[in-house]
């Protein structure tokens, strides 16, 4: 099978073929140089996934792991300085 570059670097696979292999937009390949030419692997991960995730993380409110307690200034200050 044969696929063009674009102006913008980019390849277009043919719809049966992502079909086949399942992929989607955010797919992971990956390009692995063998003897005579080169071979591409689907790799199963997502991008997309990646960032999702790490959005999730980023976004998430932090877990209270008690209740807040009001110290007077004096008090930080102490912690503070030692």
């Amino acid at each position: 099978m044969e696929v063009v570059v674009d102006s913008k670097n980019r390849i277009l696979l043919p719809k049966d073929i992502r079909e086949k292999l399942r992929i989607k937009p955010g797919t992971v390949l990956k390009i692995i140089e063998i003897e005579g030419g080169f071979k591409v692997v689907v790799t199963g991960k997502r991008r997309v996934d990646e960032v999702e995730r790490i959005n999730q993380v980023l976004l998430a409110k932090p877990r209270r792991t008690g209740e807040p307690e009001n110290w007077d200034p004096r008090r930080m200050k102490s912690i503070w300085v030692g």
